[in-house]
């Protein structure tokens, strides 16, 4: 199977994915930075 038929097929679910992940690692980032400042 190529990996460009494989993208399509699961455009929407990967978007949602993607979006999720980036908004996860955000948030962590966030959460740390704001542990860290608070440490300091």
């Amino acid at each position: 199977m190529d990996v460009m038929d494989f993208y399509q097929v699961n455009e929407i679910e990967n978007l949602e994915e993607v979006v999720k992940s980036i908004l996860f690692d955000t948030v962590k980032r966030g959460k740390a930075q704001e542990i860290l400042d608070n440490w300091k």
